[in-house]
Formats: C-alpha cells, structure tokens, sequence
C-alpha cells in the first residue's frame, strides 16, 4: 500500500476523565458539559426485529465483529471479554488512561446499542485501526451507536499515530478507517410517518439507526468513497434478491418511508474527510460542536436531511464549505453559528427549502459569506456577513422567493456584498434566472464598484435598505424588473444597467429622486421613477429629503438645486389642487423661506427633525424654492 504520513496526534494520552475539547478564534471557549444528553435507546419486540432478541457477540470469517440482540446494550469491556474477540480483535491497550484499539471491522445490528462513553465511563479513546494497506469500519447498521466523552480517531498500528493518508490504492486498499450508522429499508418492513421532532429526535422504527455523538472528538477518519467519509449517517434500500422484482421505492419515496436519527453537541469533528456527512437524516439536532481542518466539508446534511437545527456551531479552516445542506434539505434551523476561513461559509445547494438562516457570523471565507443555489423560501435574518473572498451573499441557479431580511453584508476588499447570476449549472425546475428575492432593511456596506451586481436576475427587490461607502455601485447585467423602495433620504448611487435590464424605484411617502434631468412621478399614493438600459445606461442617483404628495392626479417633480442654502424644484402636472411639500435634512437654528415661481409662501422654522412643511395649490411648471431666510415672525413648520 501507499507510505503514510505520520502527524501528532491531538494527545497522545487520554486524561483520566476524558477528553474536553476546547477551541478559539481569538480566545479559548469551555465546552458546555450541561449539554442535552440523547433519551434512552427502547426495547423492541422481538416480533419487531429481524434480528433475534437473544444477545449474542460473535465473530464471522469476513473479518467483522457482530453485535446482536434487540433491546441489548453493549459496552467495549463486553465485547472484548467475549469468547469470539479477544485482544487480537479488540485491545484495551492502556488501562489507566481507558485507551482501546479496534483491530477488525464491527457491526451493531439490528435493535442493538454500542456504548462508547469515556469520563465515569470505560473509553477516553477509542482508536480504529487505519494501516497503510486497509483501515476497519465501525457500523451500525439498523442498530444504534452512542459516543459519549470519548475521543475516536484512525490509528496507523505500523506508525504508532493517527493516520493522516486519506488516499487509496489502485486496488482500492489503504482508504482510513470510519464510522457510519445505516438505516436499511427492505422489502416487507412496515413503515410509519415519523412523529414531529423533539429534542432527541422523533420516533424510531426497529429498522432504523440512529447515532449520537455527545461531548466528544471524531478525528482523522474516512476517505473519498460512498459511506466512507468519516462519520456517516445514511439512510438506504436493501434490495432482496428471493424476491422476484424487488427494488427501491421510485423516485425518493425511500425517504417518506425511513430516516435516521441522532443528536451531536459539544463535540469536535477534525481533519475527517467530511467532518460529519447525513444522508436521510430527520429531526437531527447539531450543537456546539466545532468542525475544523475537514479535508473537505464541515458539516454536509444531504439527500432529504429535513427538519435538521444546526445551532451555536463553528466551522472553520475546512478544506471546502464550512457546512453546505444539499438536495431537498427541507425546514432547516441554521442559527447562531460562525464559520471562518472556508471556501463558502454557508451554502443551500439544490432544493433545500424553507430554510431559517439567522444570527449567524460568516467572515473570512474564500468564496461567498452565504451562498443560495437553486433552493427557495429561505429567511435569512439577522446575519453578520463580512471579509469575504467573493462576496458577503450569492444567489444562483434559480435561487427564488428567498428573504434576506436585517443582515449586516460587508463586501470584502475585491469581491461584492450581493451577487447574483444565472450560471451554467442545470436547474432542478425553470430557466436557472433567480428571481423575485427580496432584500429588505440590511446594512450594505462597502465602496467596491460594483458593491452589488445582480446577473440573470427577475423581479429582485430591495426595501428599506441602507447603504455605507463612497456611491457604491449596482450594476444590473440581464437583469429586469429590479426596484428599489423606501432607500434612505441622503443616498447616493452609482448604477449601471445592460440594454436588458431595467430599474424601478417606489416610495409610498413620495420621495424625489435626483439624477441628471429625471422627473419623479408622483400621485396620491406615492412616488416612482424608471429606468432602463437602452435610455440610462449609466446614472448616479440620490435619494432628496424631499417629499410631495398631491391630494389628486399625477404630477412630475424634477431637482434642479440641491444644497444646505438652496432646494428648488419644477412641478409639473394639471388639475393638481393642494400639494403637500415636505423638506428635511435643514440647518438646525436657521429658518427657510418657501416661494412658487417667486411668490412668497412663507417663512419657516424647522422643526425637532430639522425639517418643514408647507402646502400650496400646483401649478403647471412651477419653480419651488427653498432658501435660508431671517426668522423673524417665522412659523414653525
């Protein structure tokens, strides 16, 4: 087999009362050691299980280790004292620091528990042999596994460390050791909808596995290869050759009839090839854990992972996303993590929909801070997204219908804080053109040109958003239907737009917009103003703290100075009647004096919010002014 590379273990001796990890960015951060414990395995019929309830350790000449026995638990000190093992299969190989080598593959089936619990417990560390020329699996397949302050990890027996060589050999040898739980669906099995999640997870059939990992380390394990990625969750079909024409339920109705379970908190997951990778996975909780230095992903919930709450988490340093969900991920709660210094912070990937993204921090990463591809209905909220290598947010393939709502989203020093596109990938339904996202009250931040770039994009729309930098830029490419609504008074930006894209913006409290001679249109119920490609391919526009509103018909209103001394205005429209005019932004202590095409209207004083307002008939092509004045007799507005 190929050489291995030898690297220091984390330890290399176990405290005596189990490993407690501990992680910073700046500073150490204590493990919560009150953290959910998983409820108690149940006992199962015997008319439940394939399997018999008869407890049974035994050993086959495929080289695996059998747990058997519906109900029964089983401890590594059982298991090694069996007559079928011996220390040539599994070895205590340090009693005082309750350090273990598994030697052989093992298997928990059917209804049956393995306890791994260091601490009071029997197993600080377990090590799984991982040689140059093959490593073992630790599986339980329609059985339960349960690690408990304890540390797994590979262990290289000719080098004496952990193995660190995830490749493999020609002949398919040499992949490292792993650990995986297998829900297995066969012909025959009565199914049942799961019951609503709780913490601990929804009910369990006999059939389905389920793993917990609870203030733990899982470290140096797995490889590239289907179930081999280092710890597993994974649900599928067993198809029974005795029966004529048996096969997997069409489509992916295999994951409306069977799930896989378990709960993880407080534990470490490094240098795995996949930190932790599910597969079907229902009601899964993910807590406090830290994923770190994964070959490739963090975290990987995939295939019909629903109903997951992945909370308070780190993910960092990864070789590739700190934690993507992929394929029809539905209902996730993604809250209160961080992730750092990965390739995409966060990713929704294919269909995950329904997703709840908040609270999170996401700062760092090469690509984008949270990335949306081809998923719908996410409400992300309340994030922290800033540093990125590409961008602070990105949504492609089709990403549809998603809220970005409340976020702080800080371009990095080359990259963009929004970005969409159409891409070259197929999507899973429709033409790849994300449309109809809304980006509502976030903080963007950045002067990069562009800040924003919206490509291939339908019916975007931005609302009640504020902008920080020097005239940061939107460049529309291909992008139509675009709004702006409700943009802060004092808003200055520069926009770009394609012959194809078009931009609308709407206030409902009739804002005036300021761009070389454009006229706002404005009625009762607020005001608009359009552009597009082929007429303004390039503007900068300002947001006036100027609002009119006439009490009947449409009017047009065009800026024509804007300065502290000076506001003036033309009016346009028929049949008009009173118009309301509202200006702010004024000099506090300093009275202004209002004229229409030189009539005096009046002398105003600002009020609390350094603003005035005064109304008048309308006239057709009107100059309105707004000029420093003394304040004698002035009213105030």
């Amino acid at each position: 087999g190929p050489a291995r590379a030898s690297e220091t273990p984390p330890s290399e001796q176990a405290p005596a009362d189990g490993p407690r990890a501990a992680w910073d960015r700046d500073e150490q951060v204590a493990l919560d050691t009150g953290a959910a414990r998983p409820r108690a395995v149940g006992s199962y019929a015997a008319s439940d299980c394939l399997g018999l309830p008869t407890r049974r350790i035994r050993y086959t000449s495929d080289g695996v280790i059998h747990l058997e026995g519906c109900g029964q638990v089983f401890t590594l000190g059982q298991v090694a004292a069996a007559p079928a093992v011996g220390p040539d299969k599994l070895e205590l190989v340090d009693p005082v620091g309750k350090v273990w080598l598994l030697k052989v593959s093992l298997k928990v089936e059917e209804g049956a528990t393995l306890q791994v619990i260091g601490g009071t417990g029997e197993a600080n560390w377990l090590r799984l042999r991982s040689d140059a020329d093959s490593g073992i699996w630790l599986r339980a397949e329609r059985g339960n596994l349960l690690f408990q302050d304890t540390k797994v990890t590979s262990w290289d027996t000719s080098a004496q460390t952990i193995d660190s060589d995830v490749s493999v050999a020609g002949n398919g040898s040499g992949g490292r050791s792993y650990i995986a739980a297998r829900t297995v669906l066969s012909a025959g099995r009565a199914t049942a909808a799961p019951s609503p999640c709780t913490l601990g997870g929804g009910s369990q059939e006999p059939y389905e596995a389920r793993m917990d990992v609870i203030n733990s380390e899982i470290a140096h394990l797995g490889y590239n290869a289907a179930e081999s990625y280092g710890i597993v969750w994974k649900v599928y079909y067993k198809v029974d050759s005795a029966i004529s024409g048996d096969q997997p339920p069409p489509g992916r109705e295999l994951y409306a009839l069977a799930d896989i379970f378990g709960d993880v908190s407080n534990s470490v997951f490094r240098a795995n090839y996949f930190g932790s990778y599910t597969y079907g996975a229902y009601c899964m909780t993910w807590q406090g854990n830290l994923f770190e230095q994964n070959i490739q992903y963090g975290l990987d919930p995939h295939d019909d992972s629903d109903n997951l709450t992945i909370r308070d988490n780190i993910f960092r340093d990864n070789g590739n996303h700190g934690m993507i969900c992929s394929v029809e991920c539905d209902n996730l709660v993604i809250v209160g993590n961080q992730s750092y210094r990965n390739q995409h912070g966060i990713m929704l990937h294919r269909n995950v929909n329904g997703a709840l993204v908040e609270g999170n921090i996401s700062a760092d990463n090469r690509g984008a801070g949270i990335a949306i591809f081809d998923s719908y209905d996410a409400v992300v909220r309340g994030n922290t997204v800033g540093g990125n290598g590409e961008s602070a947010i990105r949504l492609s393939v089709g990403a549809s219908r998603n809220l970005i709502e409340g976020n702080s989203l800080t371009a990095g020093s080359a990259g963009y804080a929004i970005y969409t596109y159409k891409g070259s990938d197929a999507p899973t339904s429709g033409d790849g053109r994300p449309r109809d996202n809304i980006f509502r009250q976030n903080r963007i931040v950045g002067t990069n040109q562009p800040l924003i770039k919206l490509g291939d994009t339908l019916g975007t729309r931005f609302e009640q958003n504020s902008f920080e930098g020097q005239a940061p830029g939107l460049l529309l490419q291909r992008a139509s239907g675009t709004s702006i609504r409700q943009l802060a008074p004092g808003t200055t930006l520069r926009i770009t737009l394609d012959q194809t894209s078009s931009l609308n913006l709407r206030d409902a409290g009739g804002m005036i917009w300021q761009s070389n001679d454009a006229e706002t249109s404005v009625n009762a119920t607020g005001s608009s103003l359009d552009f597009n490609g082929g007429s303004a391919p390039a503007l900068t526009l300002t947001a006036l703290d100027l609002s009119v509103q006439p009490a009947q018909g449409s009017m047009r209103v065009q800026p024509i100075v804007w300065n502290e001394t000076m506001r003036e205005w033309r009016e346009s429209g028929e049949n008009l009647g009173d118009v309301q005019r509202t200006v702010g932004g004024l000099l506090a202590g300093q009275c202004y004096a209002a004229t229409s095409d030189g009539a005096a209207l009046g002398v105003f004083a600002p009020d609390a919010q350094r603003r005035v307002s005064f109304s008048s008939a309308a006239r057709n092509g009107a100059i309105l002014r707004l000029t420093t004045a003394a304040c004698a007799a002035a009213p105030t507005a």
